[in-house]
């Protein structure tokens, strides 16, 4: 559903005629790889971190973790993984509700970015 989420939104890079590039994009996920134990090649990793890129330089000032926590998303910065500060990581490993809460301020952070 995180996934989907972004997806509603346009290219960072290649916005259509009359729309402005998305405020935050999430940066992709592993490829599908082969279970070692199972033998399955469709196994897609489930991961329990989401790296969410804040698009833009002048937002925020540049800073995703700031940008998250004025709508009250808590994160982790890039800063502390060794990336930069317009990377901010989200953990995704929470209860359903708590993962609903997060989707619902995410959906709020997403609207006010295309205005």
């Amino acid at each position: 559903r995180l996934e989907a989420l972004f997806a509603s939104q346009p290219e960072a890079g290649q916005p259509e005629a009359g729309q402005e590039a998305a405020l935050f994009s999430l940066e992709p996920r592993d490829a599908p790889a082969t279970d070692a134990f199972s033998g399955e090649v469709e196994y897609a990793p489930s991961p329990a971190y989401a790296w969410i890129k804040l698009n833009s330089a002048e937002a925020f000032g540049g800073d995703a973790l700031a940008a998250m926590a004025a709508y009250g998303i808590v994160g982790r910065s890039g800063r502390e993984f060794g990336a930069e500060p317009c990377h901010v990581r989200l953990e995704l490993l929470m209860r359903e509700q708590t993962f609903e809460l997060l989707i619902a301020k995410l959906e709020e952070l997403l609207r006010a970015g295309r205005q």
